[in-house]
């Protein structure tokens, strides 16, 4: 048996809600919430029965996780079982956020959130009042404490000209800030100017960010190991080898992993499934994607070259 079946996934993802409470301008997400998404009780089950799970990292993502009813006793069921918690939000609950932290244990959770610019930047790609509420929140999560606190900006037409004020303002405060390059919106490709490209690269914290963009969108991943190391849940349950292929790719059938409300809600079953095999396959067909997720994940343990052949970019500028 291949050892990642044995081992079990190094990380998932998983999205408690695809519900948001924003409609961010570079967002293509329809954010629609599932009419029947896990409650507290059925995650409790997965995280708990599992064997192969019980020294994953769990990414928390969505739609906005904090906009979910019941949210904080699932998060704070998953860090009392011991999980690592990787949480992304948009900051706009921050009263959800410290109910959370002020019953968890805070040394195994990191927090991102999402901020796109200054005030008025900010509140004009993403919501009106949307900088205040996360600035309260964290404000919250540094007087509790985290294991790291972190802001996420999308690089986009309409912040582009503000990048060091926003690094600048959040340098005191934060842990880490980590820039990511808007790639597509709505299927359509962004395409920067090549002084545009110029001026984005002085922010990027990755080798792999720099040669995708000065590659101008030809690097990809071609040997994907997704389903092996990482895997992401949905709302309402059903496993898929990757959020990429679950969100964006089609047909999803290919990604899909199993259902663990129909196998009595069990991750270790799932994995070394006839299903799961098959899904497996599958992505060893798939022509590649840059969806950071993966790319991480690539990097992190199966070696992604993200090497730069100088003699080929000077051929593209």
């Amino acid at each position: 048996m291949e050892d990642f079946k044995i081992r079990g996934p190094y990380w998932l993802v998983y999205f408690p809600t695809d519900s948001c409470n924003y409609k961010c301008k570079h967002c293509y997400l329809e954010n629609i919430p599932e009419k029947d998404e896990m409650d507290y009780e059925e995650v409790m089950r997965i995280f708990s029965n599992s064997s192969l799970l019980k020294n994953t990292r769990i990414g928390i993502s969505g739609g906005e996780p904090f906009t979910k009813r019941d949210i904080v006793d699932i998060l704070t069921g998953l860090s009392k079982m011991g999980y690592k918690l990787e949480i992304t939000t948009n900051g706009a609950f921050p009263e959800k956020i410290g109910d959370f932290l002020m019953n968890s244990n805070t040394t195994k959770v990191d927090i991102a959130i999402s901020i796109d610019g200054l005030k008025d930047i900010n509140d004009e790609i993403r919501t009106k009042g949307g900088f205040n509420k996360a600035i309260e929140s964290i404000k919250i999560i540094k007087d509790i404490g985290v294991n790291l606190l972190q802001v996420n900006t999308v690089i986009q037409k309409l912040n582009i000209n503000q990048l060091e004020e926003i690094k600048q303002y959040f340098s005191s405060f934060v842990d880490h800030h980590f820039f990511i390059p808007l790639l597509s919106t709505r299927n359509n490709r962004v395409d920067y100017t090549d002084k545009e490209i110029e001026k984005i690269l002085e922010y990027m914290h990755y080798k792999f960010d720099i040669k995708y963009l000065i590659t101008k969108g030809e690097f990809r991943i071609k040997d994907c190991h997704s389903g092996q190391t990482t895997c992401f849940i949905d709302p309402t349950g059903k496993v898929f080898t990757c959020m990429t292929g679950q969100r964006y790719f089609f047909p999803r059938k290919n990604y899909f992993m199993g259902d663990l409300r129909k196998i009595n809600y069990s991750f270790d079953d799932l994995w070394i499934s006839k299903q799961a095999e098959i899904a497996r396959k599958d992505v060893k067909k798939c022509e590649g994607c840059y969806n950071a997720c993966e790319v991480h994940r690539e990097k992190s343990w199966h070696g992604l070259d993200d090497n730069i052949d100088w003699e080929i970019i000077s051929k593209k500028w």
